[in-house]
């Protein structure tokens, strides 16, 4: 079983592909019995090495489904807000267009925000209503307390 590296390297292939290794074991313990235990050793963290990358595939395998999905939700997710932004922003647009003033202030953008059809459309969309507050801040980037 042991004559050259070419016969060990198949011998130890053979013993850890599934046949039948007591034979291997018992040349190796012929020898010597700490050669016996290396023997063994050999075996057992080679079976648990190969078990590792086995369960590893396997587990990598279930979860690429479970990340595709959770990227789609995810996306999903953010087309939705994209499209409840572009609805809010076009009640504010037509609201400013509407009033007399090309500027839309702080207490103008909370009159409109606190209309009923205002409110009911952004409880639809399951936006928070206690948020809009720091909406306005979003939008005053010069921080003039007035949009354009």
């Amino acid at each position: 079983y042991y004559g050259g590296c070419g016969r060990t390297a198949s011998t130890l292939f053979r013993a850890v592909s599934g046949a039948d290794w007591s034979p291997f074991a018992a040349a190796m313990s012929a020898t010597s019995p700490i050669w016996a235990w290396v023997w063994v050793i050999y075996v057992f963290l080679t079976m648990f090495g190969v078990l590792n990358v086995f369960i590893a595939v396997i587990v990598d395998l279930l979860r690429q489904p479970t990340v595709s999905a959770e990227a789609l939700r995810l996306q999903n997710e953010q087309e939705e807000a994209q499209a409840i932004a572009k609805v809010f922003i076009s009640h504010l647009q037509a609201e400013i267009d509407a009033g007399d003033e090309p500027m839309m202030c702080q207490r103008t953008f909370d009159e409109i925000v606190h209309k009923k059809i205002v409110l009911e459309r952004l409880r639809d969309y399951g936006i928070d209503m206690s948020s809009l507050g720091s909406v306005f801040h979003l939008i005053d980037v010069e921080r003039t307390d007035c949009v354009a």
